[in-house]
C-alpha cells in the first residue's frame, strides 16, 4: 500500500471492491437481468459504446475510462486501487434506511456523525 496517492491512518485498509460488469455478474435480489451490447469501437468510431439496458437492476456505480474515447487505453477494471481512493468517512444510517428502503442521507446526518467524530 505504500503507493497510494495520499498517507492513510495506520488502522485503515483499502478493499477493492470492483466488479467487471457483465450479463452475468451478481444482482441485487429484486432486479432484474439486463443486457450489454457493444455499438461503437474504438478502431471503427474513434471510442466504444456500450449499450447497457437496464429495467430496475441494482448492479453498482458507474465512473468512465479512457478506453471508451481512446483505443489501447485501460477499461474501469484495469485501474490499480491506489488511483481511486481517496479520504472517506461512513456515516451509518442503516436504521433509516430500514425504516425507508429509499432513504437518502441528509445535512443533518452529515451534522450529526461530524458532531461525534469531528
Amino acid at each position: 500500500m505504500n503507493d497510494l496517492p495520499m498517507p492513510l491512518f495506520s488502522s485503515s485498509r483499502a478493499i477493492d471492491l470492483t466488479h467487471v460488469i457483465t450479463e452475468n455478474m451478481p444482482i441485487w435480489k429484486e432486479s432484474h437481468r439486463f443486457s450489454i451490447k457493444q455499438t461503437h469501437f474504438p478502431d471503427v468510431d474513434g471510442y466504444a459504446l456500450h449499450h447497457l439496458i437496464f429495467r430496475k437492476a441494482g448492479v453498482g456505480t458507474h465512473f468512465d475510462s479512457a478506453a471508451h474515447f481512446f483505443p489501447g487505453k485501460r477499461w474501469v477494471h484495469e485501474y490499480p486501487i491506489a488511483e481511486l481512493i481517496s479520504p472517506a468517512a461512513v456515516i451509518n444510517v442503516i436504521q433509516q434506511a430500514e425504516r425507508n428502503i429509499d432513504y437518502q442521507i441528509t445535512r443533518q446526518d452529515i451534522i450529526n456523525w461530524e458532531k461525534t467524530h469531528g
